[in-house]
């Protein structure tokens, strides 16, 4: 699982990495899948608009990456690194960018991280937590098939009475009976 929780990898002897990607359709949770693309897109705007005024404001020697669930900052040369100083100034200003920006209520927000790699500093739609629960439902659901058990369901059992956030629900896997954090 890469990019807090937006791509996913399997280990495969014949791959030339050993990696081979998994189409996101077999791993998203149902509430993932629900998740509009346009609000995605417009999300990511705000971030990109906030890591290009720190690249301007701080003349940082660094370009845009953009990807369909995330965007970024990485520097020009790569042998150049980002002094720890300056790469955590744009997480915090995406943040306060999209809290002014982005004031409308909303009950159930997109997760979304944003965190200074030491080389980079990236937003991403999602967090550690998504892309735990995507761990555990995908590979739980190839482990029961693999051993020939029934798996009750593709998705997390969430305690409807808690956040959506699978931090904070109750996640019933293969590998445990209950989880809470």
């Amino acid at each position: 699982m890469g990019g807090e929780a937006n791509y996913l990898f399997e280990f495969s002897p014949s791959a030339p990495h050993l990696l081979l990607p998994v189409d996101r359709s077999a791993w998203l949770t149902s509430e993932m899948a629900s998740w509009s693309d346009e609000a995605i897109h417009s999300l990511l705007d705000v971030a990109e608009s906030a890591l290009r005024e720190c690249i301007r404001t701080l003349a940082l020697p660094a370009i845009i990456v953009r990807k369909d669930r995330a965007v970024g900052i990485i520097p020009r040369d790569p042998a150049f690194r980002l002094p720890a100083k300056l790469s955590k100034r744009p997480s915090l200003s995406f943040k306060n960018a999209r809290c002014e920006r982005h004031a409308q209520p909303r009950s159930r927000p997109y997760p979304f991280c944003a965190f200074n790699g030491g080389r980079d500093v990236f937003v991403d739609i999602g967090d550690k937590s998504w892309g735990v629960t995507v761990c555990q439902n995908y590979f739980g659901r190839k482990r029961a098939t693999a051993a020939g058990a029934p798996h009750p369901s593709n998705e997390p059992d969430f305690d409807a009475s808690s956040s959506h956030s699978p931090s904070s629900s109750r996640v019933k896997t293969p590998f445990t009976s209950a989880t809470s954090s």
